[in-house]
């Protein structure tokens, strides 16, 4: 009963006892299984389509940044598109109407300055 107690009038040692169960899990699956887990990798498979491949990834502090090969789904054909996520968001591609429209955002700057003549 004291244990209990003790362990409920301290937060600090709950949240520790929280993160050991929660560490011990990778751990224990990468030695039942003899191979290290890449938790971010199986992250990432949820947010992309099925038939996408991941060509290069890098973690970093404050974020994690891969690059997609896969089909483009607006288009349905069978042209590979590479796609740009920022901690697990899409942020560019090379599908045409993406370019498209990054093309304009690269415009607004120098159209929308001042002196447009010394802009350029």
């Amino acid at each position: 009963m004291r244990a209990a107690t003790t362990l409920q009038s301290t937060p600090g040692l709950r949240r520790a006892l929280a993160m050991l169960v929660v560490g011990a899990v990778p751990i224990a699956t990468t030695l039942a299984t003899g191979s290290p887990v890449d938790v971010y990798r199986t992250v990432l498979k949820s947010r992309i389509s099925p038939g996408a491949e991941v060509v290069w990834y890098r973690e970093g502090v404050e974020s994690s940044v891969p690059v997609t090969d896969e089909v483009n789904p607006q288009s349905g054909h069978s042209v590979p598109v590479k796609r740009l996520l920022i901690n697990g968001d899409y942020h560019s591609s090379t599908a045409p109407a993406e370019l498209a429209y990054h093309r304009l955002l690269g415009h607004l700057g120098p159209l929308l300055h001042p002196r447009r003549a010394t802009s350029w």
